[in-house]
């Protein structure tokens, strides 16, 4: 079993030799921003000759969109199933690379479309279930939203605003490994589910490392990103490299780590070369 930085750093050195693994992510977002935007057209063109009249007022544009309220909202349900189905299989493939990857193989897109196949109804009501789970911490929310004729309305607020942070948290650290044992036990969604809570109890220290790494990756590069926009000129083009990076390194780096630690204390086979205990 490997310590947490051997596995950091054998992830590091087995995304070097897999930098494809960006590629499901990086069709995730092109998929799903073109399906948006078609989308969008699809709904809105019928109006938008209306809405480009010259000094068209709020009551106008308000007036023009009322119609069609149910429309967008089936829309938007219908993106939202397609984004989370598209988004679940690509993330089941991209987690497959990188169990390919650590174990001593080169990752291929060959292993994408195989494990998105077999894993993505699974990951999608997996992804439902935990999002159940987060929705559940809104009750927190509920004494401010039921007081906003009291004084002391904003102060509720907040505090469950802040319950409902912490609670987001936990529920994000918990079930941090849920689509990995899905993926590479190769369980259903339920399964899945228990099975990455009872990892969360098993290894609490390990997973909250991880979690924090990650984290910490993410801060300092938004801290960096913070800085660079007002740097002259950079600034303008730093947000697009800025997501480049996050795509091509954050992303899949993060999927490699939380995959090694699910394979290794999980006692799955890793045959990575660069691994230096096994």
């Amino acid at each position: 079993m490997q310590d947490v930085g051997t596995l950091l750093r054998n992830g590091l050195k087995t995304w070097k030799r897999n930098l494809n693994i960006c590629i499901p992510l990086v069709l995730n977002m092109i998929v799903v921003g073109t399906i948006w935007l078609i989308m969008v057209f699809m709904v809105f063109s019928p109006i938008m000759p209306h809405l480009q009249t010259p000094d068209i007022s709020p009551e106008s544009i308000l007036a023009q969109t009322m119609p069609m309220m149910g429309t967008i909202a089936l829309a938007f349900l219908v993106f939202v199933i397609l984004a989370g189905l598209i988004g679940a299989f690509f993330g089941a493939g991209a987690i497959g690379m990188a169990k390919k990857a650590m174990g001593g193989e080169q990752s291929s897109l060959s292993d994408m479309v195989e494990h998105g196949k077999r894993s993505f109804i699974s990951i999608f009501f997996a992804d439902i279930i935990v999002g159940l789970m987060f929705l559940m911490g809104a009750v927190f929310l509920v004494p401010g939203i039921l007081s906003t004729s009291d004084t002391s309305a904003i102060p509720k607020f907040l505090i469950g605003a802040l319950i409902f942070v912490l609670y987001a948290l936990i529920v994000s650290i918990i079930f941090a490994v849920v689509r990995y044992a899905i993926v590479v036990d190769e369980i259903g969604a339920i399964r899945g589910v228990k099975r990455g809570a009872g990892f969360f109890l098993d290894h609490k220290l390990d997973v909250f490392l991880i979690w924090l790494t990650i984290v910490a990756v993410s801060v300092c590069l938004s801290m960096i990103a913070m800085i660079m926009e007002y740097v002259p000129y950079v600034g303008t083009v730093w947000p697009v490299f800025n997501s480049v990076i996050f795509i091509v390194v954050i992303a899949p780096l993060s999927i490699i780590w939380w995959t090694g630690l699910y394979m290794d204390r999980a006692e799955k086979a890793i045959q990575s070369p660069f691994s230096l205990t096994r």
